[in-house]
């Protein structure tokens, strides 16, 4: 994803990005840093931006 699609991006409850080929629920967005913490299997795993891609199911 890039800068500009993440700052116009809608986060809402139940958001769902694209990390490594899989869908993950999206726990929390840090604007200022760029980052979007997933939940991966009960873990909470914070990653660039550049690494996801939004997806709507």
């Amino acid at each position: 994803m890039s800068i500009d699609e993440f700052n116009r991006a809608g986060f809402t409850g139940g958001t769902r990005v694209e990390f490594l080929n899989l869908k993950f629920e999206v726990i929390s967005v840090d604007f200022e840093e760029q980052t979007i913490t997933i939940d991966i299997d009960d873990y909470a795993i914070t990653v660039p931006i550049a690494l996801c891609e939004m997806v709507e199911d």
